[in-house]
């Protein structure tokens, strides 16, 4: 069952960036990947550590570790979540997000 996991997850990933790149054109994939591993990686380090804890407990600490992490190792930036929050803002009030979008280089 984990390895049908796995690889549907693997299908998952592929398709979703084919339907991303017909959205916002080509994504910078690659240098990426290996800080959001890192993250996880750290992530799950502190809650292998933090096993006594209470269930809720791990859930906020994992998830503040992981986004600090992803921000520490600039996977992502403030700009990034600026701009996802203002895309989400726009078409909450019923502007277009098609409309005329810059393309994002590496």
């Amino acid at each position: 069952a984990a390895i049908a996991t796995v690889i549907s997850e693997g299908v998952i990933l592929v398709l979703g960036y084919f339907y991303t790149r017909t959205i916002v054109g080509h994504v910078p994939f690659g240098r990426h990947v290996p800080r959001i591993a890192a993250a996880a990686a750290i992530m799950a380090g502190v809650l292998f550590l933090t096993g006594p804890l209470t269930l809720v407990a791990r859930i906020v600490l994992g998830g503040l570790t992981y986004a600090g992490m992803l921000l520490a190792l600039r996977a992502i930036t403030i700009q990034e979540i600026r701009s996802v929050y203002n895309v989400w803002r726009s078409n909450r009030s019923g502007l277009d997000i098609h409309a005329e979008q810059p393309e994002i280089t590496e």
